[in-house]
């Protein structure tokens, strides 16, 4: 990993994001655009491993990410990041305890990161930065537990359409093996669904 100075940084997209999710004052937005820091990670590093506690909260400036679990030598994806996205492990960051997932870079990616004491720093001087923290774990529980729906109630045609339509960067950026785990399928079953689909 590298780091830019923060007066070389432009984080004018990174704060229009997070205003989306919540207002923010223009005194707000002044002091985050001042500690914002610029990183850049090269394809497959991986920045967060189970049992550390993830310190930073990254946008995504250019460049995609997944985090997943591991088991024996079996890796399951269950969220992915491409440019635009804010990217954290929302439990670990907020609640600072270990983390239960890896953070792996898909490609060359440049991040902006802002980090946990900063965020605390922010929230004691601008009422709208708890707001703000609400409004991204709402967020990303909103999504997990869609996630989880889908698994339950989708048929695996159903569920890679819906990958198709909302999430296609996946495609691109990973393999159809992560994909398939992501899907909650095999392989095989993937390989036919979409041999099915390009046959129509």
């Amino acid at each position: 990993m590298s780091l830019t100075n923060k007066g070389q940084v432009d984080p004018s997209q990174f704060i229009d994001l997070l205003s989306t999710m919540h207002p923010l004052t223009q005194p707000c937005r002044e002091e985050i655009a001042g500690i914002v820091k610029e990183e850049f990670y090269t394809k497959h590093q991986i920045i967060c491993s189970p049992g550390q506690v993830v310190n930073r909260m990254w946008f995504i400036e250019k460049g995609a990410a997944m985090l997943y679990a591991y088991k024996d030598i079996d890796i399951t994806p269950y969220h992915f990041w491409n440019e635009g996205d804010i990217m954290t492990d929302v439990s670990s960051f907020f609640r600072q305890e270990p983390a239960e997932g890896y953070i792996e870079i898909l490609e060359n990616s440049n991040l902006q990161s802002i980090d946990h004491p900063q965020i605390q720093s922010l929230s004691h001087k601008f009422p709208e930065i708890h707001l703000l923290n609400r409004s991204i774990a709402e967020s990303y529980y909103a999504k997990a537990k869609k996630r989880a729906m889908d698994l339950l109630l989708l048929s695996p045609h159903e569920r890679y359409e819906q990958l198709l339509s909302t999430s296609a960067f996946i495609l691109q950026k990973t393999s159809m093996d992560y994909i398939a785990a992501y899907l909650g399928v095999s392989r095989k079953t993937l390989n036919r669904i979409r041999a099915k689909m390009n046959h129509r």
